[in-house]
């Protein structure tokens, strides 16, 4: 890796080829749910039990992520969508080596469907399924079914360096470090989540080129202005398949200002969208938002 690349080349550059590497399938799914009051973790277990009833080895390589030797990195997402005409919606995003069992992952739903939902397992339908391109909007047909990390592009107008922003949490962000929970995050501490998400999804032998780059990132985010954060604690309740109960865990929802935009680090923030941030992102925690000042 050439020691003389500068700031902006890390991630407008240097980024590209990782990036590119990590494939993705977002759909948005449509709900009838019967009636049945719906949350994330509810649609996650039936699907997660069709498919490992059905497709075991899509079970192990997407839904646990591996072996425990791996680490269990999963590679899907299950995150809130917009409500329409009466209709929730969710949508379920696919990354990286789980792009390659997508009709198995698609097969569990049309399962989990007639499993059904709540304690009297009234059957649910997904009345329409949308596939989102890389800008997250929904687009005709499949056409466009697959789209790769680099293709994001920025939200805002402006050049992406040097455009003012905010990042906003709406859903608690839980980065961890040595087993305490970041209260207020500065840039550095999004940047450093952004890498690590990245390396879930790259071969093991991109990963030191990667913590290269991430290093150079890191120096420019400890200098890029940010305002401090503002926001609240917020917890979260998920139910543990494995413990059978539920376990509370605390996260921060609120937004930092970069009055003269997000540096060199725009690139890794923009892939964050969609790859989320910290712990817990198979549930939608830890999407940034970009917005306008």
């Amino acid at each position: 890796m050439n020691a003389t690349l500068t700031n902006k080349s890390v991630t407008s550059v240097a980024l590209i080829p990782f990036l590119k590497k990590v494939p993705a399938i977002a759909r948005r799914f449509w709900l009838d749910t019967n009636g049945v009051q719906t949350n994330l973790s509810m649609l996650r277990g039936v699907w997660g039990l069709a498919l490992k009833s059905h497709e075991p080895q899509a079970y192990r390589e997407v839904f646990e992520g591996g072996t425990v030797q791996n680490d269990r990195k999963p590679h899907y997402i299950l995150r809130p969508g917009p409500i329409s005409g009466g209709y929730p919606s969710v949508e379920f995003l696919v990354f990286g080596n789980g792009t390659a069992f997508d009709a198995n992952l698609i097969r569990a739903w049309k399962i989990a469907e007639a499993l059904g939902l709540g304690p009297d397992r009234r059957p649910f339908m997904i009345v329409q399924t949308d596939f989102l391109n890389e800008d997250g909007d929904a687009v005709l047909g499949n056409a466009q079914k697959h789209f790769n990390l680099s293709q994001v592009s920025w939200p805002l107008a402006g050049d992406p360096e040097n455009t003012p922003c905010r990042i906003r949490f709406d859903l608690p962000l839980r980065i961890i470090r040595q087993g305490r929970l970041i209260e207020r995050p500065a840039l550095a501490d999004l940047v450093q989540a952004g890498f690590k998400r990245l390396s879930n999804f790259l071969p093991p032998e991109d990963l030191p080129g990667l913590a290269w780059l991430r290093d150079q990132a890191l120096v420019s985010a400890r200098t890029t202005v940010c305002e401090p954060f503002v926001g609240r604690s917020a917890g979260v309740v998920r139910y543990s398949g494995r413990q059978k109960v539920e376990v509370e865990m605390d996260g921060v929802v609120g937004e930092l200002g970069f009055p003269n935009g997000l540096g060199c680090n725009w690139r890794i923030l923009a892939a964050a969208q969609w790859l989320h941030l910290g712990k817990t992102t198979i549930l939608g925690l830890g999407r940034p938002i970009i917005s306008e000042v």
